[in-house]
């Protein structure tokens, strides 16, 4: 009898180096995010005007910090593995939403930059729209792999990760 896809080597094997790539790509874009809170309101006061939204000046604030450090903790619970089954469905459901936004910012509401790793790297829309191509089978893979595991993991380095 053969074995589930996600039980099979290969797959298992496809699946840490997602999880790897994909926690290594959240740990940069929200460490750099974080380094630079200002350059990521500034990114986001473009993305609001572009959608001629308006908010107040102590909410720019608080969207970076909280993007920025969303992103670093997605990123490390990847990383350990911790809570994966939540933390794979906080990733694919952040992936696809940036993918939705980056698609709509190179074609329908233009954006110059998307701010995607703060003002240290520059892409432009269909560079980042191309790289969340990319991690978006990396994120449904990772889901895929892990969504059976515990919903709640209590495990030690859990309790290390969740700390931090």
């Amino acid at each position: 009898m053969a074995l589930p896809l996600r039980d099979r080597c290969w797959f298992v094997s496809l699946a840490v180096v997602c999880r790897t790539l994909l926690a290594a790509t959240f740990v940069v874009s929200g460490f750099l995010k974080a380094i630079d809170p200002w350059g990521t309101i500034f990114i986001l006061e473009n993305y609001l005007v572009a959608y001629n939204v308006t908010m107040p000046e102590w909410l720019g604030l608080t969207t970076s910090l909280l993007l920025g450090g969303v992103e670093l903790a997605i990123g490390g619970l990847l990383l350990l593995k911790a809570q994966i089954r939540i933390t794979s469905v906080a990733a694919l459901v952040t992936i696809t939403f940036f993918t939705v936004v980056t698609l709509l910012s190179a074609t329908i509401v233009p954006v110059e930059d998307c701010g995607c790793f703060g003002e240290a790297i520059k892409l432009t829309p269909w560079q980042t729209f191309a790289k969340n191509m990319v991690l978006l089978p990396m994120a449904v893979c990772v889901w895929y792999h892990y969504r059976t595991e515990p919903l709640f993991d209590r495990t030690k380095w859990v309790n290390v990760a969740m700390a931090a």
